[in-house]
C-alpha cells in the first residue's frame, strides 16, 4: 500500500471517514504514521534494558526493555535481537514509541517540496524468521472519541493485566514486505484518552517464533512516565 499526501498542513484535516478508519485499523495507522501529517522526526526516546533469562531452555536470550512516549512507559520482555531500527515519531492524534525488528529496516517515506510518499514495503524484505514490532499510542482524535469506541469489535483479551482487544491484521499492512503472519492488539493504557497499539508481523511457521510472539504480548506492562520522555501526539 502506497500513500501520497500533500505536505501542506491544511491537507491533513481528517474527515469522518478518516475517523472511522482510525478506529477500525489502529495498527495500520500506526505503521503509516509518518504519512499521516507527521511532525519532523524527534530524537529517539530513551530505551531502558535489562538482561532476562527465559524460563524455557534452548531459546535465545531475552531482555526487558522500556519504550517511552505520550506520558507512558511500555515495557516488553522480548528476544534480545528485537531491537529499535527506526526513530520514534510523533504525529497527529498519536505517536509510535518503537519500531523493533531482528533485521535492518529502511525509512519508508520520501519527501519532495510538495508531497510526502510513504510505502511500508520500502522498509525492506523479511528474511525467514524475520519479525517487526511497532508500539504506538493512538485514538486521540479527531474530536473526543469515547473509550468504548476504541475497544469496539475484535476479540476481548487481557494483556498485561489490562483490558484489550485483538483484531485481524492484514499482512499487506505490515512494515516491510514478505510477512505471512500478523497480530494486532489495542490495549487500555489507563489514561483518559487514547490507547496502546501493538502490531507484530513475522515470516515463518516456526512454533518457537510463534511462542516468542505470544510470550512478548503476555508480558507487556504499561506504566505512567512522569518525565514525559519520547514522542507525543501533535
Amino acid at each position: 500500500m502506497r500513500l501520497v499526501v500533500p505536505s501542506a498542513a491544511a491537507s491533513c484535516r481528517p474527515t469522518e471517514a478518516t475517523r472511522a478508519r482510525r478506529l477500525a485499523l489502529f495498527g495500520l495507522i500506526a505503521l503509516l504514521s509518518l504519512a499521516a501529517c507527521t511532525s519532523h522526526p524527534r530524537s529517539a526516546s530513551t530505551v531502558a534494558g535489562t538482561p532476562r533469562t527465559p524460563a524455557a531452555a534452548g531459546r535465545l536470550s531475552w531482555v526487558r526493555r522500556t519504550y517511552y512516549g505520550a506520558g507512558l512507559a511500555v515495557t516488553l520482555t522480548q528476544p534480545a535481537g528485537w531491537t529499535p531500527r527506526l526513530a520514534p515519531q510523533g504525529f497527529h492524534y498519536g505517536a509510535t514509541l518503537a519500531y523493533l525488528a531482528n533485521f535492518a529496516l529502511r525509512p519508508y517515506c520520501r519527501s519532495t517540496r510538495e508531497t510526502m510518499t510513504c510505502d511500508p514495503r520500502w522498509a525492506g524484505a523479511y528474511p525467514a524468521g524475520g519479525v517487526v514490532v511497532t508500539v504506538s499510542v493512538g485514538g486521540f482524535g479527531p474530536g473526543p472519541i469515547p473509550r468504548s469506541h476504541l475497544f469496539a469489535g475484535g476479540s476481548p483479551v487481557v494483556v498485561g493485566g489490562r483490558r484489550a482487544v485483538s483484531r485481524p491484521f492484514d499482512v499487506a499492512g505490515c512494515l516491510g514486505r514478505g510477512a505471512d503472519h500478523a497480530v494486532d492488539y489495542e490495549i487500555d493504557d489507563g489514561q483518559a484518552a487514547g490507547a496502546i497499539g501493538l502490531v507484530i508481523c513475522w515470516r515463518g511457521r516456526s512454533p518457537v517464533l510463534a511462542q516468542e510472539v505470544k510470550d512478548t504480548v503476555q508480558n507487556l506492562r504499561i506504566a505512567a512516565d512522569p518525565k514525559h520522555r519520547g514522542p507525543h501526539p501533535d
